[in-house]
């Protein structure tokens, strides 16, 4: 989860600064765009080569030929066992939560804060680095078992944090509002580190060995298409 995450505040704050780099063109510095997409495309190609082989948990299984059938069976799969299904929905709910405050972030901070876009990253990066260090305690807590009861708490900290952050920055000067909407944007993605880790280890630990693949695929199909509804 930090090391997801920390990809995720990188990745955040660097493209609110070519934002800013290229402004008032978006086309003027399409070089500079270039040389990091494809930077940290070999970056992560790199950090592909350095995972160990590992034997398949069902080697006579064929290669797919139509992905869409195949994510279809492993969401009907993933359907049949509720348990697992359900675990799934809820980090489904971390993934769209998620996805629309990473999208609204920019408008508060121009509109409600009244901030330049340059401080506009670090409110996205605060949001990251609290999932971060939310999901390191949360698996420090956990000590090596599946606490699927630190989710519930911490989907109520996610809220109160929002509530407050739609309530405090308003009746505060500006300054203040901005530190005041970096704490709590800290303390959501706080909260939601330590929601989604648990999630997590359940899907990992509590899936059949052979079927682990698919259930894990299903999964993370469930949660990029929240994100697509959420957007």
């Amino acid at each position: 989860g930090l090391a997801a995450v920390a990809a995720a505040v990188v990745g955040t704050v660097t493209g609110n600064q070519l934002y800013v780099f290229s402004k008032p063109q978006g086309h003027a510095h399409s070089v500079v765009y270039a040389a990091v997409m494809i930077g940290a495309a070999l970056l992560g190609w790199a950090a592909m080569r350095l995972v160990a082989r590992q034997p398949a948990a069902d080697p006579k299984r064929a290669f797919p030929r139509n992905p869409f059938a195949d994510t279809l069976e492993d969401l009907q799969r993933l359907w049949k066992d509720r348990r697992l299904f359900g675990v799934a929905c809820a980090s489904c709910y971390f993934w769209f939560l998620a996805a629309i405050v990473q999208v609204n972030i920019y408008l508060f901070g121009t509109s409600e804060l009244h901030v330049r876009h340059a401080l506009v990253g670090p409110l996205l990066g605060l949001l990251a680095l609290g999932a971060s260090v939310g999901a390191v305690v949360a698996g420090v807590v956990s000590r090596g078992k599946v606490r699927l009861e630190l989710t519930p708490a911490s989907a109520l900290g996610m809220a109160v944090s929002g509530i407050l952050l739609d309530v405090i920055p308003g009746r505060l000067g500006p300054h203040a509002a901005y530190v005041a909407a970096s704490i709590l944007l800290f303390m959501i993605g706080f909260a939601a580190g330590f929601y989604d880790v648990p999630l997590q280890s359940y899907l990992q630990t509590k899936s059949p060995i052979k079927q682990r693949g698919r259930i894990l695929a299903a999964a993370t199909s469930m949660a990029f298409l929240s994100m697509l509804i959420s957007s």
